[in-house]
C-alpha cells in the first residue's frame, strides 16, 4: 500500500521549475533601437533594409526579413 501512494505522489508531484534570467534590458534596448530605425525606414532603401533586420533580430548580414527588395 505505502509503495503505490508514494509512485503515486511522485507522478502527482511537480518539478520546479528554473527561473530564466531577466533579459529585460536587452529587449528594452532593441525594442528602442527598432523605434529609432522604424523613423528612418522610408529615408533611403539601407535604412529600410536595417529596420526589417531589426524584425527578425538578424546580425547584420543576414538576408532574413529583406522582403521583395532585391
Amino acid at each position: 500500500m505505502y509503495v503505490i501512494l508514494s509512485s503515486i505522489q511522485e507522478a502527482l508531484a511537480r518539478e520546479k521549475k528554473k527561473n530564466k534570467p531577466c533579459a529585460k534590458t536587452e529587449i528594452m534596448n532593441l525594442c528602442d533601437k527598432r523605434r529609432e530605425l522604424s523613423h528612418e525606414k522610408y529615408i533611403s532603401l539601407v535604412s529600410k533594409e536595417n529596420y526589417q533586420r531589426s524584425e527578425h533580430g538578424g546580425k547584420e548580414d543576414d538576408e532574413r526579413g529583406l522582403g521583395r527588395m532585391h
